[in-house]
């Protein structure tokens, strides 16, 4: 006599195998990846700009001391 037990959430056991079930991962949709890539170029961006006044500013003082 087999005594089966409930499956419990998250990854169900396969009982043939005795081997755990995969996940099936949710497929983002290109427009959610096209935004996600946006933004990255955008803060990529921004860093870049970032560095460009903060070396600007670093010269400007650095001149300063200079004259």
């Amino acid at each position: 006599m087999t005594i089966f037990l409930a499956p419990t959430s998250g990854n169900q056991t396969d009982r043939k195998r005795g081997t755990q079930k995969k996940k099936k991962k949710r497929k983002t949709s290109k427009a959610r990846k096209a935004i996600k890539a946006i933004k990255a170029i955008k803060a990529i961006k921004a860093i870049k700009a970032n560095k460009a006044i903060k070396a600007i500013k670093a010269n400007k003082a650095n001149n300063q001391r200079n004259e």
